[in-house]
């Protein structure tokens, strides 16, 4: 079972700016030209939300998705933000996908 350094999705939002419309800005400056506003994905993105999003991340830690992101999103400009900034959109996309993440372990 992966090791888990945060018990839960509340306590990674206290790494998150303060503003839900500043995380929604960083979402969409930064991430919504791959992935789409809606988090459903493109082209360019894999969908953040729903199923598919779901069936790959609900056995991994939400630490999995936090050094993912860290380390990979933008691509190739992954440097353009801050580890702060990288945790409020691990938020972010966990608290888009509400209820359909109960059980697993990225909560």
């Amino acid at each position: 079972m992966p090791k888990k350094m945060m018990p839960s999705l509340i306590a990674l939002c206290l790494t998150a700016p303060a503003y839900a419309g500043e995380i929604d800005e960083l979402y969409n400056t930064n991430c919504a030209s791959c992935h789409n506003t809606s988090l459903r994905g493109s082209a360019h993105g894999a969908t953040l939300i729903g199923p598919s999003f779901v069936e790959k991340w609900q056995d991994r830690a939400i630490d999995d998705l936090r050094q993912y992101l860290r380390l990979q999103m933008p691509p190739g400009q992954s440097h353009t933000l801050n580890g702060q900034q990288h945790d409020a959109l691990a938020a972010y996309i966990v608290e888009k996908n509400g209820s359909s993440l109960m059980g697993s372990t990225l909560l």
